[in-house]
């Protein structure tokens, strides 16, 4: 029993020192820890003080060498003009004033720019030598011309130099150098702070300083000038080159040696330091005083531990041991107790494996079961979003619960979440309240899927909306409702109607055409013929004094039956525009000046209470077009829109720009295809036209003018005559703000020389001229019109007996007038057959209408002229004229 006490009391105990020791060790090494930040905290306040007194030192004397420069410069024009007497008198007071702002100051000297010495004021009887000692800050200094600072040494001792630049009207005369000797400011600081110091420099930069100016110690590599200080006389053996820090042991004192700050030269390389030395005495006793109290505090506890735990330890001791004896009763109870728990146990192992298993079955089925789940998911994700129509699921309030990727896109959505929630009639109409035809509401009322047109005017679309309710033992879980995008669809309807419609009047105008101009034909040339044959109203000899001038009435009524025919004439033209099948006579042209001479005449025709405003571009390119076309349409727009703006003041804006199209374009404007045009437009802020009537407004007759006050064929003929060109027409106009119309004609490439002017005069000629038209009266008008004018005519009524007369008389014509449409054989197909009999012969092909005739085919078969009709006898004979040689008048 002593035994086991003695070990156990004797194992704590060596634990006890153990700890102690340890504890010791730890304190010891704090201590010393703190010890040594002492030491930095005092090492780097030693070196910091140094620092300070250096960058003071440098940026005082750079700032008084400034202000003494500017405040003294008398005295650099007396060192410019080389008068070193006046110099002298002038420098002098200066120097005292700063020797008496610092003692440390030794030094003033003036250098001219070969670094001779001119003036130095601590001895002025010493001039024209180069120092040693300040050499290289001088010829940096001379080099840049800027202000040079910097450690230098020589016979004199270590200086701090400060050498400035001097310019008398910006030309340099030299430098001025202030020089502070660092022994002194050592010394200085010695007396200020108590800090021990002293110079050390590299034996290589100490060669430089005279070893009998100081007492010096040789280190080897470097070579110690301790000055005036007594440390470092008397411990200036001790002190090893390169080493960051050194204790040295001077008696019972103990001091700290480092180095404060680098001297560097003017290439920024190190050749010496200066060093400190800080006593570090009281904090190295304070510390050997707090490590022997330690000790001895730990010994003691060690010794009263030790006594409490003998004691303490006998008496737990005896407790343990009936303690153990009592346990060991326990123990073999509890042996017995566990015998049994332990087949109790191995029992519930058995049972708790298999439910084991049995979770892991259904954990394995489960996961699988989610797997498949969420595989399931991200298919039918992946199909709802591949559904190009937008499809939504809506509850049964008809809000969102989720969309598809087509919805959400239309309905400017990134994710369902942004969607969900909210009624479907909120983003598809903008509205609080149901939409006024509901897919939805319908098909709850009748119980099935319902397809609806939806037109939101919100989204700007035509919708085929499907919606199909979702029901649950006839219970309404939501509805799927499915929005198919119709608006094009539904637009290319409009416009084939549109078309179809155009179409149709287009034949019926084109097919009404061709036997009116025939019939106006014969009416405006039997006119011709009749003021042809008409004397003048002077010559008529047969009246008798007092009776009335019959030949001047009648030759009235001739004129007012060539005027109405020409009026007629006029009409067809427009109505054969808008079908387009009159045939023009297109000219590259820049339509620029014409726009402004129809701009001119718009001004002067309009009330003055209406603006016209212009916006004409630079250098508009050319287009293909008749300028008469062009004219008639611009007037048509603006009296459009003036009488839109009716006597309300308001503003017309005419524009006329150059635009490239692109893909952008040819989105906005669905008609455009990709290419250059010349845009005109012609806007106003008149009361706008009604969304049910802007697609009727380029109907024929179509009108919303009162009776007599418009004929309906103004837009109609400007949509022919567009359309014919290649154009497009697009108009945009909201009710009560104006209206827009733009006008798209296809760019030309380049400007073709205009036509020449034709003669006024209706010329004569005797050659032979072969006249062909199925009409019979306007082949007998016209022959004998010809005759009048001295032509021989052959005439045939149709195509084939032309022919038969051409190679009958071969030779003996020269021209070929020709009407297109003809049965059995078309006046393109005559002059084929003409050409292939003589290629030479001029032909004239004369028409009312014709799509199919082209100006290459023309070219081809050797047609010359075109001429419409009904035919103007004066524009006939003067096409003649150009295509014959001229044989007489």
């Amino acid at each position: 029993m002593r035994k086991i006490r003695t070990t156990s009391i004797l194992v704590l105990f060596i634990v006890l020192i153990f700890l102690a020791v340890s504890y010791i060790m730890l304190l010891t090494q704090q201590q010393m820890q703190h010890r040594q930040d002492l030491i930095r905290c005092e090492k780097k306040s030693a070196t910091s003080l140094m620092q300070s007194f250096v960058r003071e030192l440098d940026q005082q004397y750079l700032n008084r060498m400034k202000s003494l420069i500017a405040r003294n410069q008398d005295m650099i024009n007396a060192f410019g003009a080389r008068d070193r007497k006046q110099l002298l008198a002038k420098a002098e007071p200066i120097y005292a004033v700063l020797r008496k702002e610092n003692p440390w100051l030794t030094r003033m000297a003036f250098f001219l720019p070969d670094n001779t010495m001119f003036l130095q004021l601590h001895e002025p009887e010493k001039f024209g030598n180069t120092p040693v000692d300040i050499n290289s800050i001088l010829m940096k200094c001379c080099r840049i011309q800027q202000t040079v600072s910097g450690f230098e040494g020589g016979p004199r001792g270590l200086f701090f130099h400060i050498a400035q630049p001097l310019f008398v009207k910006d030309h340099f005369v030299g430098n001025l150098v202030l020089g502070v000797q660092v022994e002194q400011f050592l010394a200085d600081i010695h007396r200020k702070e108590q800090l021990d110091s002293a110079i050390i420099l590299q034996k290589k930069s100490a060669t430089t300083v005279d070893p009998k100016q100081d007492t010096f110690f040789d280190l080897g590599e470097a070579v110690l000038y301790p000055g005036e200080n007594a440390f470092f006389k008397q411990n200036g053996k001790q002190i090893v080159y390169g080493s960051k820090e050194q204790l040295i042991h001077s008696g019972d004192k103990v001091s700290l040696v480092f180095p404060a700050f680098v001297l560097r030269d003017l290439k920024q390389q190190p050749f010496g330091s200066i060093l400190l030395a800080v006593d570090i005495t009281k904090t190295l006793q304070a510390h050997k005083r707090t490590l022997i109290k330690v000790v001895l505090l730990t010994l003691l506890a060690l010794l009263v531990g030790g006594v409490v735990l003998y004691f303490g330890f006998t008496s737990l001791l005896n407790k343990i041991i009936q303690l153990n004896r009592s346990l060991e009763k326990k123990n073999r109870a509890l042996q017995l107790a566990g015998e049994q728990l332990e087949v109790k146990v191995r029992e519930q192992t058995r049972e708790l494996t298999v439910t084991n298993e049995n979770l892991r079955s259904e954990m394995s089925r489960r996961m699988t079961s989610e797997e498949a789940l969420r595989i399931s998911n991200e298919e039918w994700r992946r199909t709802f979003d591949a559904i190009r129509n937008p499809v939504l699921i809506l509850d049964a309030d008809l809000s969102i619960i989720k969309g598809n990727a087509a919805a959400l896109e239309l309905l400017g959505s990134g994710t369902t979440e942004e969607v969900a929630g909210r009624r479907c009639h909120e983003l598809f109409a903008g509205s609080d309240q149901l939409c006024r035809v509901c897919p939805a509401k319908t098909a709850l009322e009748n119980g099935q899927a319902q397809d609806l047109v939806v037109e939101h005017s919100f989204l700007g679309k035509v919708f085929q909306v499907s919606c199909v309710p979702i029901l649950e033992d006839d219970e309404l879980l939501g509805y799927v409702h499915t929005a198919r995008d119709i608006t094009i669809q539904r637009n290319l309807e409009q416009k084939l109607v549109q078309a179809q419609k155009m179409e149709a009047i287009a034949t019926l105008a084109g097919g009404i055409a061709h036997d009116f101009n025939n019939i106006l034909g014969a009416i405006l040339g039997n006119a011709d013929l009749l003021l042809y044959r008409f004397p003048e109203s002077d010559a008529d000899t047969s009246a008798i004094p007092g009776d009335p001038p019959t030949v001047r009435e009648i030759t009235e009524h001739v004129v007012a039956i060539k005027r109405a025919g020409i009026r007629a004439k006029d009409l067809v033209s427009q109505i054969l525009a808008f079908s387009r099948q009159n045939i023009g006579t297109k000219k590259r042209i820049v339509i620029t000046p014409v726009i402004k001479e129809g701009i001119k005449l718009l001004r002067s025709s309009l009330p003055t209470t209406i603006d016209i405003q212009t916006e004409i571009g630079p250098d508009i390119g050319p287009i293909d077009i008749d300028p008469t076309q062009i004219h008639q349409i611009l007037m048509n727009l603006a009296t459009n829109a003036a009488q839109a703006l009716g006597s309300t003041p308001g503003r017309i804006t005419i524009s006329l720009q150059e635009l490239e199209a692109g893909p952008d374009e040819c989105r906005r404007y669905h008609d455009l295809v990709p290419g250059n045009y010349v845009v005109l437009s012609v806007a106003d802020t008149g009361h706008g036209i009604p969304d049910h009537l802007l697609k009727r407004i380029f109907d024929p007759f179509f009108t919303t003018r009162e009776v007599g006050e418009g004929t309906g064929m103004g837009l109609a003929v400007i949509h022919g005559i567009v359309v014919s060109h290649g154009g497009v027409i697009d108009v945009s106009s909201r009710e009560g703000e104006g209206a827009v119309f733009k006008l798209f004609f296809p760019r030309a490439d380049r400007e073709e020389e205009g036509a020449v002017d034709a003669v006024t005069n209706m010329p004569r000629g005797s050659e032979t001229i072969l006249f062909v038209d199925d009409e019979v009266d306007i082949v007998k008008m016209r022959s004998r019109m010809l005759e009048y004018l001295g032509y021989r005519v052959f005439t045939a009524g149709s195509g084939r007996e032309a022919l038969e007369i051409f190679r009958r008389e071969k030779g003996a014509i020269d021209l070929v007038i020709t009407d297109q449409t003809m049965p059995n054989m078309t006046g393109l197909m005559l002059a084929e057959e003409i050409v292939k009999i003589d290629s030479r012969i001029p032909i004239v092909l004369c028409s009312g209408y014709s799509e199919a005739v082209t100006t290459d085919e023309a070219n081809r078969v050797g047609i010359r002229r075109f001429l419409a009709k009904p035919l103007d006898m004066h524009q006939l004979s003067v096409s003649i004229r150009e295509l014959l040689p001229t044989r007489g008048s």
